[in-house]
């Protein structure tokens, strides 16, 4: 299983989580499978690159997304993708 935290900079999960999951720098995938943790950064339009952070995630093959906040668009792409997503 494939978990996604968006995070805001590059010390995995010892950062901090970010408020605003489309603009924050970069994503936390946490593997607990392999107990692989590894940050990539985020591509989407909303940080001047291309697609959007939904799917980042399906490209990655997450299967939860744990998030302080999410846009109903954005959630319904989620639901879309067949991916769990935890708001809290």
């Amino acid at each position: 299983m494939r978990i996604c935290i968006p995070t805001m900079g590059e010390n995995g999960l010892n950062d901090i989580v970010g408020e605003h999951f489309g603009r924050v720098p970069t994503y936390t995938i946490v593997d607990l499978d392999t107990n692989e943790v590894k940050v990539i950064p985020n591509t989407s339009e909303h940080m001047g690159g291309h697609g959007y952070p939904a799917e980042i995630m399906m490209r990655e093959k997450i299967d939860v997304l744990v998030c302080r906040g999410l846009g109903r668009r954005a959630l319904s792409m989620f639901e879309e993708f067949g991916i769990e997503v935890y708001i809290g």
